[in-house]
């Protein structure tokens, strides 16, 4: 096949523990390193990827999976000669890594499960899972108030919002210098489209922190926490999206893809009240109004909720 050039400037940057982790596994091995040198020069089917390392299919596999859930090369399917085949193609030719700080030593850190939001507004499609089942009916936005919702692994909807309440874990002796939020997110529609755009906001205190354009709902290969009675036509995993304040400023970090904004940290009256209000959703009157899905611990690639970062 003919191969598609690959630009070399694509880059990462990432300093999210949980990315990290992954990122690190994957460049572990001696195998995805000669695939990833392979792909460096273009997109290559599994097929082609197998023959040219000498290795069997079921291998080759396994090991773009791992690079896959840790974001180093992308997977599309294609018409091949005997029906559908696997294109795989490198993300980036750089990659830049922050590694813990001291300024990062002190940090105070909350994992919040993703059902336990105190506020929503909803409209369907929407739902809840837990790692065993789904709650109520197809697209009832009264399973967000059922009890079993603080179980929720998987929470989709298409406008609206959902809200938490963190413990205000910021020193009030010390002033923090930073805020982060991350979690897994990915756009809403029927089963899953990988080009389906969405935007997702943020905001914290009633502040708009930024806008993340999530750019699809991801499908095609099951999520690496995806439990097995979930279907593979369903919505299977998202990316790890990361908003940062600080006195200087907002940052949005995603697959390498960076967003900024005016919010600053004294924007967010942080000690004011006992608890920091964290709201995510996604706006009728938005450019690309896609829905949102948010992962938990159970559900996706990346084992966390929403997980609050104060330094």
């Amino acid at each position: 096949m003919a191969m598609e050039e690959k630009d070399e400037t694509d880059s990462l940057e990432t300093s999210d523990p949980a990315r990290i982790r992954l990122i690190a596994l994957a460049l572990g091995g001696e195998v995805r390193l000669r695939m990833l040198g392979l792909l460096s020069s273009g997109s290559r089917n599994m097929n082609e990827i197998a023959s040219a390392l000498g290795l069997p299919l079921s291998t080759a596999t396994v090991n773009v999976r791992r690079l896959e859930e840790a974001g180093l090369v992308e997977c599309r399917p294609a018409p091949g000669a005997r029906g559908t085949q696997k294109i795989v193609s490198r993300k980036y030719g750089r990659l830049v890594l922050g590694l813990p700080s001291p300024g990062g030593e002190g940090a105070r850190v909350i994992d919040m499960p993703i059902g336990h939001f105190v506020k929503a507004e909803v409209a369907a499609p929407c739902g809840i899972c837990t790692a065993e089942s789904r709650l109520g009916k197809k697209d009832d936005p009264r399973a967000f108030f059922f009890p079993e919702r603080h179980a929720a692994e998987l929470i989709w909807l298409s406008t609206g919002f959902v809200e938490y309440h963190f413990p205000n874990i910021a020193d009030g002796a010390e002033p923090p210098s930073g805020l982060s939020l991350s979690a897994e997110l990915c756009s809403e529609v029927p089963f899953y489209d990988n080009s389906a755009t969405s935007d997702i906001c943020l905001w914290i205190n009633g502040v708009e922190i930024g806008t993340w354009r999530s750019p699809g709902d991801f499908g095609g290969r099951r999520g690496r926490l995806t439990p097995a009675w979930w279907g593979v036509h369903k919505t299977q995993f998202g990316r790890l999206v990361t908003w940062t304040v600080t006195e200087s400023g907002s940052r949005i970090e995603s697959d390498g893809v960076v967003g900024s904004s005016h919010a600053a940290l004294r924007d967010l009256r942080l000690a004011e009240a006992p608890y920091i209000a964290v709201r995510l959703g996604v706006d009728p009157g938005a450019e690309r109004p896609g829905g949102m899905n948010i992962f938990g611990r159970g559900f996706g690639d990346f084992a966390q909720g929403l997980v609050l970062r104060v330094r």
